[in-house]
């Protein structure tokens, strides 16, 4: 019977009892525990134990050794995340006692259960949601189903998991009999024994089957002893019982396609250079202070009185504040530069305080071998609280260099400086930053003329560096523009970033920023259009993205100016790969991505949802009635320890009114376990009033791929997404 309402649930128990709870009250000799719901820290007292997996009950077996069960990347389903629900390891500080069996993928088998001499303590994943106990063998299969695909939890014992489900539970699974047909694949959830007893369920964390023959493993809960692994053998493609009871069945969902990372022949480094820029972890790390400085790592939940901020991304971010003229912070990292090679920075920063005043500069430097070069992008005063700013700044290598340094550093007397989401990368651009004031790399169009602007000129102050462009046509199809060869293959990603501005006193100047793949195949365009742009220094980022359909031999970034209009002003141009596939929505609609739980996920043309994109044609908006409910990409890419990945979007209300919120997650999966970083943002504005957000993650061992998320609040409008970029 599947029971609708949300005030009551009935579960039926093994010795016949029935479960009935009401919102966290306590239930028989269990309890309930859902957020904001205080807990019961013991356990009942003459509570019975009860045989809740068809299993005899006994003496409390003997904690066993935590085992990590190897992850294989190739064929394993993506890692999830920590249960938010849950306070410590194995939710222990809610269930005194309770202790990790085995972990596989992110999913981690806790005891005791009732048949280890515990007792069942019923929580909820989400409020409102169908109740589990804690630590039976349902409530393991039912996280793994929640976590992963977006399945809210249904009533069933552990033989009914696989036959009671609905797809309008969420996560689109297929029911599959154990009659021979095929063997499970790893994330496939089992149920076992008769649909009129308890039975059991599992989860298949490998399998190891040739011509039909051969064995799977399982990650199980309330088993007697063992430590929460088991191998069952399988004979002509059909598994054999489990402590006796038959395999019935399991749970399968549809593989997402891993998509290829670029090929070694770009030569471009796979991913973002800066240790740590997220400053997720306690301690400096690989971060130095200079100067009179003061240095410190502000942790989400730890915050000081003082500092009235919260990251921008992830855990935490960093605070730094100097009482003499060259105090900051510093990061070097060892990385051979040669000549033309170029390099992007980015970060945000913030007054680590209730009000505003933090000013300071964020230096790009190339040291080493040859004169040392810089770029620098100046800031403030910043506002407070929360309320974070994006810099940037790129600088083209004139000779051959040895390391890469990345500094910010305070004014002197000034308030804190916080700090976060720091990227530093390869750029394809030449002279992106306009620091070599012959314009090398750059060209006009027959109706168009370039100039190159120090500071000052023009009542307006360069971006990053000394150093801007301007331009100014009397033709619509008249601009700036750079071509680079680059070997391009189907299926390749690239983004491209900038700063405009009008360059004068007064504002108007209007336009596009175009990235084209051109050669061997049809070209390509994605572009963000931009209009009445403020002028003097208030300078305005843009960014478009494209995913190649076909092969081609290089690309085009270029500026159309709009006649008539004021001229144009143009800093740190970026163009670097992507190894996100179609994050501009704009090839073959939602090729790439996937919804998980009750999502509705479309890809909506400009204009409609009273939402213009923000670059080329299209978009994805997505809206959820489900907790954890949103759009996922996953990636297969190697990655090794202290390498970093740093995602940026763009987000909108997809509606007429505002209020659309949620957060964007990026995650890395694979041999060291799941490791990432998020950035909330909301409620956001709508008709076209995009929002950037942006987060990094650092591997603190080796892994397989990543994935990024974004989940949508229920009960808000719908989300829009935009320019999706992981470097």
């Amino acid at each position: 019977m599947r029971h609708q309402t949300r005030t009551w649930k009935v579960e039926w128990l093994a010795t016949g009892i029935v479960l009935l709870s009401a919102f966290g009250a306590p239930i028989g000799n269990a309890t309930l525990r859902s957020f904001g719901i205080q807990p019961a820290r013991t356990a009942p007292t003459g509570f019975v134990q009860v045989a809740r997996d068809g299993q005899s009950t006994g003496p409390a077996a003997l904690l066993t050794q935590h085992v990590i069960v190897p992850v294989n990347e190739s064929v394993d389903p993506p890692t999830v995340e920590y249960p938010p629900w849950w306070s410590g390891p194995c939710d222990d500080n809610n269930y005194p006692g309770s202790f990790v069996l085995s972990s596989w993928d992110g999913l981690t088998a806790c005891g005791p259960g009732p048949n280890r001499g515990g007792y069942d303590l019923a929580i909820e994943f989400f409020p409102g949601a169908w109740g589990e106990l804690e630590w039976e063998c349902v409530e393991l299969s039912m996280r793994w189903l929640y976590l992963e695909y977006g399945v809210r939890p249904y009533p069933a014992n552990g033989s009914q998991v696989v036959w009671n489900y609905s797809p309008t539970d969420g996560g689109d699974l297929q029911k599959v009999v154990n009659d021979g047909s095929s063997a499970p694949r790893p994330g496939d959830v089992l149920s076992m024994g008769s649909m009129w007893g308890e039975g059991h369920t599992a989860v298949v964390t490998a399998v190891n089957v040739a011509g039909g023959y051969g064995s799977i493993n399982v990650l199980e809960q309330n088993m007697n002893g063992g430590n929460g692994t088991n191998t069952l053998g399988v004979a002509a493609d059909v598994v054999e019982p489990d402590y006796g009871m038959p395999v019935t069945g399991w749970l399968q969902a549809e593989a997402p396609p891993a998509v290829a990372a670029f090929s070694a022949s770009a030569g471009m480094a796979a991913a973002d250079l800066v240790h740590d820029g997220g400053f997720n972890h306690r301690g400096p790390g690989a971060w130095h202070k200079e100067g009179n400085a003061r240095f410190g790592i502000e942790m989400a939940g730890a915050l000081t009185r003082k500092s009235a901020t919260k990251p921008y991304e992830g855990n935490g971010f960093a605070v730094t504040s100097t009482s003499a003229a060259g105090g900051g912070i510093y990061q070097d990292v060892t990385f051979p530069v040669t000549v033309g090679e170029s390099f992007c920075a980015d970060a945000e920063v913030v007054t680590a305080r209730g009000r505003s005043g933090a000013r300071g500069a964020m230096t790009l430097w190339l040291l080493g071998d040859s004169k040392s070069q810089s770029s620098k992008a100046r800031f403030g005063p910043l506002r407070g609280k929360d309320l974070w700013s994006p810099v940037t700044t790129c600088l083209t290598a004139a000779g051959a260099h040895s390391d890469i340094r990345i500094q910010f550093s305070g004014v002197a007397g000034s308030l804190p400086l916080g700090i976060d989401a720091v990227d530093v990368h390869e750029s394809f651009v030449q002279n992106g930053g306009f620091e070599h004031h012959d314009g090398a790399g750059w060209r006009e169009t027959k109706d168009a003329w370039l100039g190159l602007e120090s500071a000052g000129k023009l009542g307006t102050m360069p971006y990053g560096g000394d150093g801007f462009a301007v331009t100014n046509s009397s033709n619509p199809s008249g601009g700036v523009y750079q071509d680079d060869s680059l070997p391009i293959r189907a299926g390749d990603s690239l983004c491209a970033d900038a700063e405009v501005v009008t360059a004068g006193g007064h504002g108007g100047a209007r336009g596009k920023m175009a990235l084209w793949l051109l050669g061997k195949s049809k070209s390509q365009l994605s572009f963000v259009s931009f209009a009445k742009l403020p002028g003097r220094s208030h300078w305005t980022a843009v960014s478009t993205c494209v995913t190649a359909t076909g092969p081609h031999s290089g690309f085009r970034i270029e500026f159309y100016d709009a006649p008539k209009a004021p001229p144009l002003g143009i800093d740190a141009v970026d163009v670097h790969q992507s190894f996100v596939d179609n994050g501009g929505f704009n090839n073959n609609g939602r090729a790439g991505w996937h919804s998980v739980g009750r999502t509705w996920f479309g890809v909506e043309p400009a204009g409609k949802l009273h939402t213009t994109a923000y670059e080329g044609n299209d978009f994805g908006a997505t809206d959820t009635v489900q907790l954890g409910g949103g759009i996922y990409q996953v990636v297969s890419l190697p990655i090794r320890a202290g390498e970093s990945l740093c995602a940026d979007a763009e987000v909108v209300t997809a509606a007429a009114e505002s209020g659309a919120q949620g957060r964007m997650a990026l995650t890395l999966f694979g041999k060291s376990g799941s490791e990432s970083s998020s950035v909330y943002f909301g409620p956001l504005p709508a008709k076209g009033k995009w929002t950037p957000v942006a987060t990094c993650v650092t591997a603190s061992g080796p892994q397989a791929g990543f994935r990024v998320r974004f989940y949508d609040t229920p009960d808000t409008p719908p989300l829009g997404i935009d320019a999706v970029d992981v470097r």
